[in-house]
């Protein structure tokens, strides 16, 4: 992430979103995304508190995505 005049901070979010499974087509929708938390390792408090609020203000809740179960699974090892 590259805040509007700051530098580019590498960081984590974790994510927990409902999962809708059509065994038919293998595929998998994501949905109704919620960060359960960000890490940014290499900045203080203070940036890593503003970073994640920047964080959370773009995710849309109303986001989705579609995969193959076969990705899901295999990104899950």
């Amino acid at each position: 992430m590259t805040p509007r005049g700051g530098k580019p901070q590498v960081g984590i979010v974790a994510l927990q979103m409902h999962t809708d499974v059509d065994v038919g087509s293998r595929n998998v929708l994501l949905s109704n995304p919620q960060i359960t938390g960000t890490t940014f390792p290499d900045t203080d408090p203070a940036t890593a508190k503003k970073l994640d609020q920047l964080v959370r203000k773009f995710l849309d809740p109303q986001a989705s995505l579609t995969l193959s179960v076969d990705r899901v699974v295999a990104g899950s090892k």
